[in-house]
């Protein structure tokens, strides 16, 4: 019925033509559904990502989703790719074969090869919904081989095996050559959990890293092998208590990772919901800290194995709802009675026009949800839980900010009239010639308030509540900015956009050997700009397109951590280096562990 609904009114034959698949995603981003457009056009990139007019209309929903960056980044990608409308998308078939080998050459047998791109995805009636990568067995040679389709004229495919590590992605021709998958030296994970208060060993908790699982003996002990070298999302649970997650643990061929876990007990919330008429509630949803129950026929609900601190309680049916916080080192019932929801309709205007802009709607401090309004559009609408929220005027159109009572059961009609530009900046290239789309950006304390796009005459428009702030324009066609710090606002700006300063470095181990891939990231000093760049096998990275003023250069702490495990070293760190940037100048820099 989700396939039905997106692709209502337009007939999609096969192979599907470009067009057709385009007017989909924006028939779905006409009626305000930025969320799933945005999914369907990754789901169509997945498919065939050689489309210019994919990324260009992915990023018109990014700006409009407030993610400025990975618009850019997409329309830099369409003028690549071109926007030509090619009739239909061709079908490659074939066979794929090859053979699984070790990192020292020798056939791997019965290894497991992967069609990384072809992931299915797998309603079950006894589980969830789940995602699963067609995969081929490797005979007692490592040799496989097995037939495909795709769009392209090549896959992606890895190989995985039991004492092993798993192997890189790997592209093969289809109906091609044969291709070498060779799998990395294994790596492996010890893991000890305990009680945090007790210090008592936990059997029977479940150890997750990447898909595998596994479960810890009588003493807390857990390992996982086949593991490669690198970072591993590491999450532990276990009856009675809490979550325990971290994103990035360390791996290293060269050594067991030792991995010790305390686990907090876990806090227990119960209570009973009813209606506006004291009536008990049955199968409304009560959520905490991700985690979810459902009321019985009298109404009561129950959570376990919460985390310890302040969270947001949310409870509601189809029509009703409640939410508030909860300290679940003090409470353990909380009884509700949830009222009607609230209609909000917002209609968002400028000189009398109806304006497209981004709406935040925050409580307790987080945001609850988004709404939209695209600027041909009438009023936004959503039906919200009752209670005090902020509205949050965001994507760039103004600033502004609202306080809002949702009076239950109760319409909320609120006419948000936007204040006219009172700020203009006026963008030049070197050469004199007015800079058409460009990107201007306010930021006041390092936070993004504002941004605009400049015009054939080179000037965008601006709203800003009266201050100081750093001004960043860039123009990606012509790898140019400019920064200004500093400014009174709101005023006319006149910016010469000039080409970025670069800097040209190497990256090195204690000893002086260079490190390849690793993640440098260049961070402003004196501003909130970041650039990131990737040491080649010599060690060697490059940053282009930044503004003049000093950064200060970081690693990723994981990669570092990983590297340290692989040397037997209790840890390493980056000397301390500053470096300024100049218009136009290359700036060598060498960069040293310790």
């Amino acid at each position: 019925s989700e396939a039905a609904r997106l692709w209502e009114g337009v007939p999609i034959g096969y192979p599907p033509r470009t067009a057709d698949l385009l007017r989909v995603a924006r028939n779905v981003l006409a009626r305000g559904e930025l969320a799933e457009a945005l999914e369907l056009l990754e789901r169509f990139l997945m498919l065939d990502p050689g489309r210019g007019e994919v990324y260009l209309l992915r990023a018109e929903v990014n700006r409009q989703l407030g993610r400025h960056a990975e618009a850019e980044a997409d329309e830099a990608r369409a003028r690549e790719l071109g926007t030509s409308d090619p009739e239909e998308l061709r079908i490659f078939e074939g066979e794929v074969r090859g053979q699984v080998l070790d990192a020292w050459g020798a056939p791997v047998p019965g290894a497991e090869v992967l069609e990384l791109e072809r992931t299915q995805t797998v309603a079950s009636c006894f589980g969830p919904i789940e995602s699963v990568v067609p995969s081929h067995r490797a005979d007692a040679q490592g040799a496989f081989r097995f037939a495909t389709a795709s769009t392209r004229e090549t896959v992606t495919i890895s190989a995985r095996a039991p004492g092993h590590g798993p192997g890189p992605a790997t592209v093969a021709v289809i109906g091609g050559p044969p291709v070498a998958l060779r799998l990395a030296p294994e790596a492996r994970l010890e893991v000890l959990v305990r009680d945090r208060l007790s210090g008592a060993p936990i059997a029977g908790a479940e150890v997750q890293v990447d898909e595998t699982r596994v479960t810890t003996d009588a003493l807390g002990r857990a390992q996982v092998g086949s593991l490669g070298e690198g970072l591993h999302p590491v999450t532990i649970s276990a009856p009675g208590y809490s979550l325990w997650q971290r994103g990035e643990v360390p791996t290293s061929p060269t050594a067991v990772q030792l991995l010790a876990v305390e686990l907090d007990r876990g806090r227990r919330l119960e209570g009973t919901l009813r209606s506006p008429r004291g009536e008990p509630l049955a199968s409304a949803a009560v959520t905490v800290a991700g985690r979810m129950a459902t009321t019985d026929a009298a109404g009561r609900y129950a959570l376990v194995d919460l985390p310890p601190g302040r969270h947001v309680l949310t409870a509601q049916t189809p029509a009703l709802g409640y939410t508030a916080e909860v300290d679940l080192d003090l409470a353990r019932t909380l009884d509700a009675v949830l009222e009607p929801k609230v209609l909000l309709r917002v209609r968002l205007t400028r000189a009398g026009s109806p304006t497209s802009a981004v709406i935040e709607v925050q409580r307790f401090g987080r945001t609850e949800s988004r709404l939209y309004q695209e600027a041909e559009g009438g009023s936004l609408s959503a039906r919200l839980l009752p209670g005090r929220v902020e509205l949050s005027l965001g994507g760039g159109s103004a600033v502004g900010r609202r306080t809002v009572d949702l009076v239950p059961g109760q319409t909320l009609d609120l006419a948000w009239e936007l204040p006219g530009d009172n700020a203009r900046a006026r963008l030049l290239q070197a050469n004199g010639q007015p800079a058409a789309q460009a990107y201007v950006v306010i930021c006041r304390q390092r936070e993004q308030v504002g941004y605009a796009v400049t015009d054939a005459r080179g000037e965008a428009h601006l709203v800003v509540e009266p201050g100081i702030y750093d001004v960043y324009a860039r123009d990606l066609a012509h790898r140019a900015v400019s920064f200004r710090r500093g400014v009174m606002l709101p005023a006319d700006l006149e910016l010469t956009l000039a080409p970025g300063g670069r800097f040209a470095g190497r990256l090195l181990d204690p000893a002086g050997a260079p490190l390849a891939k690793f993640r440098v990231t260049v961070v402003g000093v004196e501003h909130s700009a970041r650039r990131e760049a990737v040491t080649d096998a010599e060690g060697r990275f490059e940053v282009e397109e930044l503004y003049t003023g000093r950064y200060r250069f970081e690693l990723d702490r994981g990669q570092l951590e990983v590297e340290a495990l692989r040397r037997g070293a209790s840890g390493l760190s980056l000397d301390p280096v500053e470096a300024a940037a100049l218009a136009g100048e290359t700036r060598e820099v060498v960069l040293r562990l310790r």
